[in-house]
């Protein structure tokens, strides 16, 4: 589920599927000495019935109290859905447990994202599909996302978004101290899968009514971004003109407030996809597709970040880790030292001897600077993974590390910002 750092220790929890119920349990890491201690059991969750579809759990640090909440969807069965938020203080102790009931059919029904807004209270961003098999339905785009306030054991619909026959596979949001409501994301016409531009819309967030809403198709010189000046782009740019453009495989991955004027936001989407020949899977994590919006949704900048991430069999040591920090978003990844000025051009493959771990900052303008944190050889071998880290303070970050070709060489890489920003 993942971790959060609460005093001088950082909480691991997971979750584990047993036949007749599912498990959600804690351990501390020590930071004095990395040691790991109280391996607990929070909740039990009992299965009514096997519904085939993985049930939602998320993990939140209380921003109004010391501790945690876990949040779980109830797999009671496909005519219902529960879902239960069970407040644990910082002793790991079960505090209070909230439960809504939806009356919405379970295998109709997904939660994409909870924000946590006030003591006890949150907005939840939810997708109904209009009917079973939600695999097809997502082709057919026969949904709506509906967004819906938790407020101390009630619960109110707010909003409904329509799709307006575009793939909207997932969204994003935002909120601010004075109510407002930002959902952003990517979206296609034909490609599931596919990126054609960036959609955005702006909700009050006490009528639920909404202020904007805007697409932004992405151009030709964007889909060519990384392509070097040539008359073979020059003839690309001139035969894309005017012509709807969706690139492949693009995946929404976070959108990041710029902090030091609150107006503005990044949203991420990363190249992603996999290939399966036999036993073996190659995982693709590629190119990072970066626009700015403001709180208006216009459209201030677009641009692509180049990274070539290509592992077999396992996923985990690629994607990023974005952040906001100096008014700026900066991203951790594991890269290769030759793309270090990167702009434009073949991308060269990371993971290999020349490995690096970047942490690269996004500029005002769109560009983008990378920085080079340590090698793979300073690093022992060792590469961090992106998804396993927690903050120490707001200048040091700690990634968990493996030799990917001896796993059980495993390592804490700890990385102090100010030596790099």
């Amino acid at each position: 589920m993942g971790t959060i750092k609460l005093d001088s220790t950082i909480l691991h929890l997971w979750e584990e599927d047993l036949t007749s119920s599912i498990s959600l349990n804690s351990e501390r890491i020590e930071l004095d000495d990395f040691t790991l201690r109280d391996k607990k059991l929070l909740i039990n969750i009992p299965k009514k019935i096997e519904t085939g579809k993985r049930v939602f759990t998320l993990l939140l640090k209380n921003k109004h109290g010391k501790g945690i909440f876990l949040m779980n969807e109830n797999p009671f069965g496909v005519d219902s859905l529960s879902l239960s938020i069970t407040e644990i203080d910082e002793n790991l102790e079960v505090v209070n447990e909230t439960k809504y009931d939806f009356d919405l059919p379970n295998d109709e029904f997904s939660i994409n994202t909870i924000q946590q807004t006030g003591e006890n209270q949150f907005l939840m961003l939810t997708k109904l599909y209009y009917g079973k098999n939600i695999l097809r339905k997502d082709f057919k785009k026969e949904y709506e996302y509906q967004l819906f306030k938790l407020d101390q054991g009630n619960l109110h619909k707010l909003a409904t978004i329509s799709n307006q026959g575009k793939h909207l596979r997932s969204l994003e949001m935002l909120h601010s101290d004075s109510g407002e409501v930002i959902l952003s994301g990517i979206y296609s016409e034909k490609d599931l899968y596919g990126m054609r531009g960036v959609y955005f819309c702006k909700l009050n967030g006490t009528s639920g009514a909404i202020v904007a809403e805007k697409f932004h198709p992405i151009t030709p010189d964007f889909s060519l971004r990384l392509m070097e000046e040539s008359k073979k782009k020059q003839n690309l740019l001139k035969n894309r003109e005017g012509k709807p453009i969706e690139l492949p495989y693009y995946i929404l991955q976070d959108i990041v407030p710029v902090v030091q004027d609150g107006h503005k936001f990044i949203l991420l989407a990363e190249q992603i996809h996999s290939v399966t020949v036999y036993t073996q899977t190659k995982y693709y994590h590629d190119n990072v597709a970066m626009f700015q919006l403001d709180t208006n949704g216009n459209l201030e900048w677009s641009n692509i970040l180049g990274k070539r991430q290509l592992k077999d069999n396992v996923p985990i040591y690629s994607s990023f880790l974005p952040f906001p920090k100096n008014g700026k978003v900066h991203l951790f990844y594991n890269g290769n030292i030759n793309n270090k000025s990167h702009t434009t051009g073949k991308v060269e493959k990371a993971f290999g001897s020349e490995g690096v771990l970047f942490l690269t900052t996004i500029q005002e303008n769109g560009g983008y600077v990378r920085n080079k944190v340590a090698s793979v050889e300073e690093l022992e071998g060792i590469f961090g993974r992106p998804s396993l880290y927690s903050w120490l303070d707001e200048h040091t970050v700690i990634f968990f590390g493996q030799d990917i070709n001896n796993v059980k060489n495993q390592r804490f890489i700890k990385v102090t910002l100010n030596k790099y920003l």
